[in-house]
């Protein structure tokens, strides 16, 4: 018998070794994969249970109102303190943060790492790997070397869980998106015309960058610049069908374009329609006159050598300014393509000279960017970051990475640079510490955890609140709470929110709000007079208990004189006690407003004319529709003040609204009378404390103004008379705003 021993090729055994070998090399290649994942989370945990910013808690409470979604995305007063961005899109994934938050912190997990921080983090890891490996060639470990590169940045570990915004880690995506989606449509011009839908699919990826801040409309003409660029001096067998370029430029431009209607004409209509101001330009309006000054240009120059310091280890400059041109010259010698010196140097310069243009403007714009030193840390240079990235990863793809020399060369030279980022890691997080801006976010969530947990431990199911929703209303602390404890604020909202809270239409947002009326130096409780006016305003609001911690009044007898206010305020206490140094007020309940139910129409100006007993020349301002403009008769109010408006034809006025602005609540009317009058007689529609209507528009507007809104019942209108009757030592009548609805 003849036995055959068949040797071939694809038996394991007789390789030489080869396929197990393969095998090492596979898994080894997976075992380097996971480092970037690592690292990745060490980002999301890199300050524990994370850090709130002070504007971010502001914007969350916003995001938790009980108001239509669209009305609260397009409301920048709210969402960016009236620095009109057009940026809605961030805002819409700010709410989803801010939803996910209120749900942790509702299951009893007080959790301020963002959502938009750790996935979107994930999703840029994710969206690398694959346009990496396939648009750019790069093998499986390189990639991940890379990606290592960039996520041990300290930007990128100190941004991903700090709760502020998730406009810059939205614009990394995008951008990296935009770039790749990009390179697909180059590569697949020579082979096959790409189709249409690739470049909807781009058109919605710029689109989404011009959404989501400001960064991304620049970024964007810097790609187009960029790719412009390099079209035209690559050699004509290197480049893309015309017809192919023209798409991708068109598409450009188109977004552009489209950005520039959509922040100049639609967002201010939806605006207008959804929450009635206009939007604030300011911040948009740069003075480019201030770049022919060099004071941004040596300031952008030290902020860009920063950021390249951060991601290289703390390198100076000059030797990894050093390496690029080293990097190009083997890039040469490698690959022998031919491609021009010329093209690659113009384009490296471009790139470089685009950025510090955008970080001049970014100091022209918020010099804190530059003056704060924490700044420079997280946050903003997110996308710059992005940037060094993707222009290391196509020099990297111009490299025969398949030669093993050169290869293993350039993981031992990243995994060097990664090293030298995470040693700097404690240096990089005290310098944030220690800065003005950043040390006082840290030490306010700390303290914020601090009794959070002190609470948990001791089992109560929610924590202390200044109002806490109660079977009967609502149960205000003085003196005002110093500092605000979110948890609080956030209770406040879901209460709300779930129809359950004490104040009828307050919502999120709304809560501090009140807590810095009463305790700004401007409140009515400074002014005892004003304490009957105070009590009605809580009760038409939803309160009715009030309690005076006597102890906690630095002045004790700042704190004897308000109860004694309180307890001489005729009919609006029912029942007193005292607990310690508490004394408990429980107030009466209030008359029901009257509240228009029928189908308004707002007055126009022109049916109507304005008059008044002081300024006259400022009375235009009342009708401008800014609410940054205001008319007020520039003394105190002495109970001389008054506006008359005489309409050309005989209504039935329903609503009155007078807008007052964030920076001058404190001139409200101290006492507001308003008469109706025509040829049947004269009619009084209101008379009482302008606070009262007053502290329901801090519950119910936005942060930017605040109202005094009344409605009447029907009476035939000719003339309008709106007075202010009392006094106010210091504090004149103001008005922003004044509009007017008939039925």
């Amino acid at each position: 018998m003849e036995v055959r021993l068949d040797v071939s090729t694809s038996d394991p055994t007789h390789n030489n070794g080869e396929e197990p070998l393969a095998r090492r090399a596979s898994l080894w290649s997976w075992c380097v994969g996971l480092i970037p994942i690592l690292i990745g989370l060490h980002a999301v945990c890199f300050w524990g249970r994370g850090i709130v910013d002070r504007e971010a808690r502001a914007f969350i409470l916003n995001y938790l109102a009980d108001r239509p979604l669209a009305m609260i995305l397009f409301d920048p007063s709210l969402n960016d303190w009236g620095a009109y961005q057009a940026r809605e899109l961030s805002y819409l994934i700010d709410y989803v943060d801010a939803h996910i938050l209120a749900g942790l912190h509702s299951q009893g997990v007080l959790l301020f790492v963002p959502a938009s921080g750790a996935l979107g983090l994930g999703l840029f890891m994710v969206v690398y790997s694959a346009g990496a490996r396939r648009l750019l060639g790069l093998d499986r470990v390189s990639t991940a070397a890379l990606l290592s590169w960039f996520l041990s940045s300290i930007v990128v570990q100190a941004s991903s869980a700090i709760f502020y915004r998730s406009a810059k880690i939205l614009v990394s995506v995008l951008l990296l998106a935009f770039l790749f989606q990009t390179i697909s449509l180059v590569q697949i011009d020579r082979t096959r015309r790409p189709t249409v839908w690739r470049y909807v699919l781009l058109f919605f990826l710029g689109f989404g960058m011009v959404l989501s801040d400001r960064q991304g409309l620049f970024f964007l003409f810097l790609l187009l610049s960029l790719y412009v660029l390099w079209t035209v001096a690559s050699p004509p067998s290197s480049r893309p069908r015309t017809q192919t370029s023209l798409s991708i430029v068109g598409v450009g431009l188109t977004v552009i374009l489209g950005g520039t209607v959509y922040n100049e004409a639609m967002a201010p209509a939806l605006i207008r329609s959804l929450n009635n101001y206009n939007p604030d330009f300011s911040y948009q309006a740069l003075s480019l006159v201030s770049l022919w000054d060099a004071t941004p240009w040596q300031q952008a120059g030290q902020m860009f050598s920063h950021q390249v310091r951060l991601w290289c280890g703390n390198v100076p400059t000059w030797a990894f300014a050093a390496i690029l041109p080293a990097g190009y010259w083997w890039s040469k010698q490698t690959t022998m393509d031919g491609r021009p010196l010329i093209r690659d140097a113009l384009i490296m310069l471009a790139t470089g000279g685009g950025l510090l243009l955008m970080i001049a403007l970014m100091i022209i714009r918020h010099p804190a960017v530059y003056t704060i030193p924490d700044h420079s840390y997280w946050y903003y240079f997110l996308p710059t970051q992005v940037v060094f990235l993707l222009g290391i990863s196509l020099l990297c793809s111009r490299v025969a990475i398949h030669q093993s020399r050169w290869r293993v060369g350039i993981w031992l030279t990243v995994a060097i640079l990664v090293g030298l980022n995470m040693s700097h890691y404690s240096t990089y997080r005290n310098i944030m510490l220690e800065s003005s801006w950043f040390s006082e976010q840290a030490a306010y969530t700390e303290r914020t955890f601090d009794k959070y947990d002190q609470l948990q431990t001791q089992g109560q199911q929610s924590v202390r609140r200044w109002v806490t929703a109660e079977p009967f209303g609502g149960v205000l602390r003085l003196p005002v709470p110093a500092e605000d404890y979110f948890p609080d604020s956030l209770d406040m909202a879901l209460a709300t929110k779930a129809g359950t809270g004490a104040l009828t239409n307050a919502s999120g947002m709304q809560w501090p709000l009140l807590r810095t009326f009463f305790d700004r130096s401007t409140s009515p409780l400074n002014d005892l007079s004003q304490t009957p006016a105070v009590l009605t305003a809580w009760r038409n609001n939803g309160i009715r208990q009030v309690n005076v911690d006597l102890d906690r009044y630095v002045d004790a007898s700042r704190g004897q004189a308000i109860v004694q206010a309180i307890r001489s305020s005729s009919g609006q206490v029912i029942g007193e006690t005292q607990r310690g140094s508490v004394i408990q007020f429980v107030l009466a309940d209030s008359a029901a407003l009257h509240k228009e139910t029928q189908s308004l129409r707002l007055v126009d100006d022109a049916d109507f004319r304005l008059s008044a007993s002081h300024s006259e020349q400022n009375l235009p301002l009342l009708l401008d529709g800014d609410v940054n403009t205001e008319w007020a008769t520039a003394q105190q109010q002495d109970g001389t003040e008054w506006l008359i408006l005489v309409f050309d034809n005989t209504i039935d006025v329903a609503r009155i609204r007078l807008d007052l602005h964030r920076r001058s609540f404190g001139d409200y009317p101290r006492i507001l009378r308003i008469e109706s009058s025509s040829n049947r007689g004269v009619n009084v529609l209101y008379e009482g404390s302008g606070l009262v209507p007053l502290v329901r528009g801090v519950l119910q507007d936005n942060f930017l103004r605040s109202a005094i809104e009344l409605d009447f019942k029907t009476y035939d209108t000719k003339t309008l008379k709106i007075q202010q009757t009392g006094q106010a030592v210091d504090t004149p009548w103001s008005v922003y705003e004044l509009r007017v609805w008939k039925r």
